[in-house]
């Protein structure tokens, strides 16, 4: 059987810095599409606050009977 070569530190360090690229400019996506999408509901909630509120309400009765339907002991 023939031994994997292990790789070398130069290597190894190329690949960690390329990471921490790759992660720093993901975490920058995600800060620029979230400033973005913050501007856009505070848009919508701003232009239909009643709609907005009703929207909330009802988002938070399904969560809770569907928390109570699948929590409640048989």
């Amino acid at each position: 059987m023939s031994k994997k070569e292990k790789p070398s530190v130069e290597e190894l360090h190329k690949k960690i810095m390329n990471i921490r690229k790759t992660r720093a400019r993901l975490l920058e996506d995600v800060k620029d599409l979230s400033s973005e999408a913050k501007g856009e509901l505070e848009e919508m909630v701003m232009g239909s606050p009643l709609e907005s509120a009703a929207i909330i309400f009802l988002a938070g009765l399904v969560l809770g009977v569907l928390l109570g339907t699948s929590t409640r002991r048989r």
